[in-house]
């Protein structure tokens, strides 16, 4: 038996699922009331149960501040006129929302049980974020009402709305945002101007940004979109040698985490559960841009084929714009798509757990990422294992690296140290043990 694999191929798919995935369920956000059921997913609820959006209405027929709840359906936030705005942020029991809202000028915004909630802030501010007790808010304001567009990352009390400034990095423009707050509220991230270039941040318990730096090659850049309940986790995107690319920063660094098979090399992270193990984001493929699903124990895979997999009537949607969102739980999964009618619609995934448990786990992982190739295999009993690697497919001169692995049912991995060779393509070859 022989399972080969080329450095460039990232992550390797994986087998259909199995019958747990029934739990699963894809729906589209009915219209209701005056909204028209279009729009921007914001953010959703630790629970999955609400949906902050950016929904487009039916009276004004530019979009609003929608919360959306499966028995209230969606719903607007301000009756004002005329006005527009956006909800990107719910807290965990849904009775908080924040965002923006534009009547003369565009300003950051929160409701608090469906009341406008008055805030400090400069035109072009906005909030991005809410901690999960929704009494914090962080996102954009400018340091004045004649200063420029970005601003400066900033956080907010919800009650009274004060603005306190998180301030930017030493050097180069003073432009930054805050993107995230961690559901326990003492963690902070987004990104910030450095005199190298723009890099994601994180603040804990109100301490200066740390640059979180970037991944190895192309130029300097990165962004912080998303972090775990504790903040131990901040996934985003970055410029790698590969394009853009999703990563995943943990207190050992940052790990690039690939892309889908097929198309430009280009994804990103928007997205991570509470616990930090599930990133969601959007990737390139073959077809068009498409929605992944990422986990440590089986890579990246696109959620339109494990919906198909798992019969999900997902079969001519199309994500090519959308940065979707994970509920802390890690259970749902919501954006926006484009119908096979043509038509925009927003939705909702729930049961994603149950679809990733029904996930065999695959007997060879390869990853690419800034510090070269990462080589994860299950060694079962009675086989022997020999990693080899080749410069030149054409000329087909496989050379060994490293010593034999004789199975013994657990995985091993293969350092990224032993796998550096530039342009090399890599194999895994099995045989019967001697």
């Amino acid at each position: 038996m022989k399972t080969t694999r080329s450095h460039h191929s990232r992550w390797l798919l994986i087998p259909a699922l199995t019958s747990a995935a029934s739990a699963a369920s894809f729906e589209v956000l009915p219209a209701s009331g005056d909204f028209l059921g279009m729009g921007t997913v914001g953010a959703i609820s630790v629970d999955g149960s609400t949906i902050a959006a950016a929904g487009w209405s039916l009276a004004t027929w530019v979009p609003q501040a929608v919360k959306w709840t499966p028995a209230a359906g969606g719903t607007k936030l301000d009756n004002t006129l005329p006005l527009t705005g956006g909800a990107w942020a719910v807290s965990a029991n849904g009775t908080v929302l924040a965002g923006w809202k534009f009547n003369a000028a565009g300003k950051a915004a929160c409701w608090v049980n469906g009341s406008s909630q008055s805030m400090t802030s400069f035109r072009n501010s906005v909030v991005n974020d809410l901690n999960r007790a929704g009494t914090t808010a962080v996102g954009r304001n400018p340091t004045g009402e004649k200063s420029s567009y970005y601003g400066v990352a900033a956080k907010w009390a919800v009650s009274g709305g004060t603005v306190t400034s998180l301030g930017d990095f030493p050097g180069g423009a003073t432009q930054s945002e805050a993107t995230r707050i961690s559901a326990d509220g003492t963690t902070i991230v987004g990104w910030g101007t450095a005199a190298t270039g723009v890099n994601a941040f994180r603040s804990v318990n109100g301490a200066a940004m740390v640059n979180l730096g970037d991944l190895a090659g192309g130029i300097d850049f990165s962004e912080a979109l998303g972090v775990s309940r504790d903040g131990s986790v901040v996934v985003g995107r970055s410029n790698s040698t590969n394009g853009m690319e999703a990563f995943r920063w943990t207190t050992s660094g940052m790990t690039g985490l690939g892309d889908l098979t097929g198309g430009a090399f280009q994804s990103q992270a928007t997205g991570v559960s509470g616990d930090g193990n599930i990133v969601v984001g959007v990737g390139a493929s073959d077809g068009d841009n498409e929605i992944f699903i990422w986990d440590a124990n089986r890579g990246m895979r696109s959620l339109s084929g494990m919906c198909a997999a798992a019969g999900l009537p997902v079969s001519g949607y199309r994500f090519t714009y959308t940065r979707p969102v994970i509920s802390e739980d890690g259970e749902c999964v919501a954006g926006d798509a484009i119908a096979p009618d043509q038509t925009q619609v927003l939705w909702r995934l729930t049961g994603l757990r149950s679809m990733l448990e029904g996930l065999p786990k695959p007997p060879v992982q390869l990853a690419v990422n800034g510090s070269g190739v990462t080589l994860r295999f299950l060694a079962e009993a009675g086989f022997r294992y020999q990693i080899q690697q080749c410069t030149d497919l054409a000329a087909g001169k496989w050379t060994s690296v490293g010593s034999p692995v004789i199975g013994d049912g657990t995985e091993h991995d293969a350092s990224p140290s032993l796998l550096n060779t530039p342009s090399c393509f890599y194999r895994l070859v099995v045989n019967d043990a001697p």
